[in-house]
């Protein structure tokens, strides 16, 4: 799961537990769920990446989405602005791990 792209089932297999065990003792770890916590992670690692970003379909295929609609419905699950927003944003001081609003 460290890179997104393994199924839940085939992580709970290796660890010997059943899909549902494994997904409450994950959720109880880690305080989402593994499905979650793979979305999570695959939108951190595309906001790492954001501003080397030159085509938005290409950057979203690259990054584990299915296509720039679903890129951008997750960045705004996740953060509330869309990806070109985050690159504007980039562009003024902010803290780490913080995103600068402007109006």
């Amino acid at each position: 799961m460290a890179d997104g792209a393994s199924r839940v089932g085939d992580i709970a297999a290796l660890t010997g537990l059943s899909h549902r065990r494994f997904t409450d003792v994950f959720s109880a770890g880690v305080g989402m769920t593994p499905k979650r916590f793979a979305r999570l992670r695959r939108f951190r690692r595309a906001l790492d990446c954001i501003g080397a970003a030159r085509g938005w379909a290409e950057f979203a295929a690259a990054h584990g989405f299915s296509d720039q609609a679903h890129m951008i419905r997750e960045f705004q699950a996740f953060s509330g602005l869309t990806p070109v927003e985050h690159v504007v944003g980039r562009s003024h001081p902010a803290k780490d791990d913080h995103i600068a609003l402007v109006s």
